[in-house]
């Protein structure tokens, strides 16, 4: 039996078709760090905040993440496309643990868990 990976329970991650996905190396520690399982897609969306918003429409957590040349957003399908829950920009030049913080608190989303705080952490809300 074949396991179809879009249906299974991850979080989604859209990246652009110009990023290497090891940029994101430690979004991704934080999220396997929390235990939850990821998807990553490459696309052609620009738009950081509307490829996470689209990623987690497509998620059957309810949690997309989107990243392009210098943002990395993360977002909930419930919420409105403008209204992300965490974005870093100029991303590749942050410290390491606010990126793997990013990603923790994607996973953390999902489990109903307490978020890290971290200053470095944008929010639109």
């Amino acid at each position: 039996m074949t396991v179809n990976e879009s249906n299974r329970p991850t979080i989604v991650i859209n990246i652009h078709n110009t990023i290497d996905e090891k940029r994101l190396k430690d979004v991704l520690f934080g999220i396997e760090e929390e235990g939850i399982p990821y998807l990553i897609k490459k696309n052609d969306n620009s738009n950081a905040i509307s490829s996470a918003y689209e990623a987690s429409k497509e998620s059957r957590l309810s949690v997309g993440i989107g990243c392009n040349q210098s943002e990395v957003v993360v977002h909930y399908k419930n919420l409105e496309m403008k209204k992300y829950l965490f974005k870093v920009s100029d991303y590749q030049s942050k410290p390491k643990e606010l990126m793997r913080t990013l990603g923790s608190n994607a996973a953390r989303l999902v489990k109903g868990d307490i978020f890290k705080e971290n200053n470095g952490l944008e929010v639109s809300f």
